[in-house]
């Protein structure tokens, strides 16, 4: 009757028989099996006790009671019925087995790989030991290892469900979607009524951009388990990629319902207030992720900082998750500063280099490394809400990242030898990233750009994708920036430099986007259907980088509309031989160096960079024909440039004495000043007149 699931009547019968024979210890032991599977663990505990009173040494009974403690929690209890179960019984694989399954209850996990491991040598045949020593295994990250118990499990059980389904989770882990799909279809055939399974494999098909039938999967997982949180959260998740965003908060928010406390759903909501632009509740709701699993917060002593005054005191910024994370939000530092401490900032070593160069930062530490002395400390990613960042409120100064003089000079020489529109493109991101399958682009794609004449296609890509510059060699050519591109500098400062001396930037949504982003480079960024969250819905602009712009999939996947419309605005952009024809003017060698010298100074700050580099270009090849090399020339040419700097700071000081209205001494000091420095200025080209 137990097997057939006729509970309540097993019940009686073992009632009845304890009635006739109240010392039967095994009527109580099985009864409390049955109330086990009832769901009464109270009353189950209670027979399991009656039994071992009549009958101490009765293993099966220890077993069975150390199986319920465990399901109440009660874990060291629970070790010490099972461990006594297998003193009464050495050979027993199934008290091993379960006393496995509380160690891996407790995160005891060596232990309970040990534990599984008696079980099989006492057992080889025991799938449910197979199939427990493959989850031990998992959560080790030991993943090869714990399919191989998964599919022994499976050879010894054929149709076991829940290790067909634990599999499939695996593979999942490893990179096998096709064949954690079929692995979850399996169990399903196996158990049509396998809500986790149903939820599982909606993972997978989600993971595939099969949106609808994820969803299918989702709502099927929910109508056998109704409360099930996971599935919810899950489902909201794929409704987000379908772009039903007030959908999805309500999945979120049934999450939330059955488990309060649930990180992943509070997160998710987050990141969907946050895309929609409700910053106000997302910022807050965002702090959810420090109990994300995958999260790791530093060990950290004294208070979170919320934007008081510092009063001198020492501020601890830490960066959390990726590169382009840290390179987005280091923006805040200078507002930090402005409270009026002393900011320590953490980060990743290999950004320490650029970095440096941001204003804000007293000192840097690199991650991992232990800080000096500080009061008080802050994530970078939770500086938005410390600010009370709004829509209309981003700090998006740019740049607040800059490149290296010297390295910018450097690349300029390399780069700028050959005519043609600049566009430094990136189409790979880190393959280990979750969700690098939708934002990475074929380098195929970028063909259509490669067609329109006067385009010079430059790689910025590094490590990962940069085979694909062979793959394509024979369709259109990409330049590659050989060694020492990013190579000796630090993470990013060749890649800033060589950016400084582009006229676009074509970029993935990597790391490299917000490097462009920062420096106040003309950016373009092609996004994928289901974009990040920080690029928001339907823009094609973000508050984040005015001179960014976006470039959306109009539906999931397709790319080749994308490069289209970016390939029609590109055509417009690139000068054609036409527009771009000369028209001869007489100058002389000093106005040249004059103009050289001043388009360098502007091409440094960074400003209207593509038609400054043109015009580089051609004084550039204007002055090494008609000039060439020229010891003495140069050395004026470098006596003018440390001119025209102080000159331009001058100015400044006079153009800030007509805004503020003050024409007194010190406005007439420095008229006499910058007419003594222009009257250098015009000695100087002379002189390089007469050299020439």
């Amino acid at each position: 009757m137990v097997r057939k699931g006729r509970l309540d009547e097993a019940v009686e019968l073992y009632k009845r028989a304890i009635d006739t024979r109240p010392d039967f210890a095994e009527a109580y032991n099985n009864l409390g099996i049955v109330h086990g599977r009832q769901g009464h663990i109270d009353e189950s505990i209670q027979c399991f006790n009656e039994a071992l009173r009549l009958k101490p040494e009765y293993p099966e009974a220890h077993n069975n009671l150390g199986i319920a403690l465990a399901r109440q929690r009660r874990f060291e209890d629970a070790v010490g019925r099972l461990e006594e179960a297998l003193r009464l019984r050495p050979s027993y694989p199934e008290a091993q087995n379960n006393l496995g399954n509380t160690f891996r209850s407790m995160g005891r996990l060596d232990e309970a790989i040990a534990s599984y491991r008696r079980a099989l040598t006492l057992k080889p045949d025991y799938p449910e030991a197979n199939n427990n020593l493959g989850n031990a295994l998992a959560e080790q990250i030991q993943l090869e290892e714990a399919a191989v118990c998964y599919r022994e499990a499976i050879r010894l059980n054929p149709r076991y469900a829940e290790a067909h389904n634990n599999l499939g989770n695996t593979l999942a882990r490893l990179g096998q979607d096709d064949e954690a799909e079929l692995c979850y279809q399996k169990a399903l055939r196996y158990n049509a009524d396998y809500a986790e399974a149903h939820n599982n494999l909606g993972n997978a098909l989600a993971e595939k951009s099969r949106l609808a039938e994820a969803v299918a999967c989702y709502h099927q997982a929910l109508r056998i388990k109704s409360d099930y949180a996971e599935a919810y959260n899950n489902l909201g998740i794929t409704l987000v990629k379908q772009g039903k965003h007030a959908e999805a908060e309500r999945c979120y928010q049934d999450a939330l319902r059955l488990k309060p406390d649930y990180a992943d759903a509070h997160l998710n909501r987050a990141l969907g207030w946050l895309q929609s632009g409700n910053f106000e509740q997302g910022w807050s709701e965002y702090e959810w992720r420090w109990s994300v699993r995958e999260t790791t917060r530093p060990k950290l002593t004294g208070p979170a900082w919320n934007g008081e005054p510092l009063g001198g005191r020492t501020i601890l910024l830490y960066s959390e998750q990726g590169l382009g994370d840290t390179l987005q939000f280091i923006r805040y530092a200078a507002q930090v500063k402005r409270r009026g401490g002393v900011v320590l900032l953490e980060s990743q070593r290999q950004l320490i280099p650029l970095l440096s160069r941001c204003k804000g930062i007293d000192r840097f530490i690199p991650r991992g490394a232990t800080p000096p002395e500080y009061h008080c400390h802050c994530a970078l990613m939770s500086l938005p809400r410390v600010f009370r960042t709004r829509v209309a409120n981003v700090p998006a100064a740019v740049p607040y990242l800059s490149a290296d003089p010297g390295l910018v000079a450097a690349w300029r020489d390399r780069l700028c030898q050959s005519p043609g529109f600049r566009i430094g493109i990136n189409w790979q991101g880190n393959p280990q990233y979750k969700g690098d399958r939708l934002r990475s682009i074929s380098l195929k794609t970028f063909a259509r750009l490669a067609e329109i004449p006067g385009v010079r296609l430059i790689s910025l890509q590094k490590h990962h994708g940069v085979e694909q510059i062979r793959e394509v060699a024979d369709q259109f050519d990409v330049e590659e920036l050989r060694a020492p591109y990013d190579d000796v500098a630090g993470a990013f400062m060749d890649a800033a430099a060589v950016i400084m001396n582009l006229d676009l930037v074509i970029t993935s949504d990597t790391a490299l986007a917000h490097l462009a982003g920062g420096l106040g480079a003309t950016t373009w960024m092609p996004l994928s259907w289901s974009a990040d969250w920080r690029w928001m819905e339907h823009r094609t602009d973000t508050p984040w980088y005015p001179t960014m712009r976006l470039f959306r999939q109009l539906d999931p996947g397709d790319w080749e509309s994308v490069f289209e419309r970016m390939a029609t605005e590109l055509r417009a952009l690139v000068p054609t031989q036409r527009l771009g024809r000369s028209i001869p003017v007489t100058i002389t060698a000093g106005e040249l160096v004059d103009r050289l010298l001043g388009l360098e100074l502007r091409s440094e700050d960074g400003k209207e960079q593509s038609d400054i580099n043109r015009e580089l270009h051609e004084l550039r090849t204007t002055y090494e024909r008609f000039i060439g090399s020229s010891t003495e020339i140069e050395g004026l040419a470098g006596e003018m440039k440390a001119l025209l700097i102080t000159l331009r700071e001058t100015e400044r000081q006079v153009r800030a004495c007509v805004q503020e209205g003050d024409f007194g001494a010190r406005f007439m000091a420095l008229s006499r000043i910058s007419l003594q420095q222009n009257e250098r200025r015009d000695l100087l080209k002379r002189s390089i007149d007469n050299l020439a």
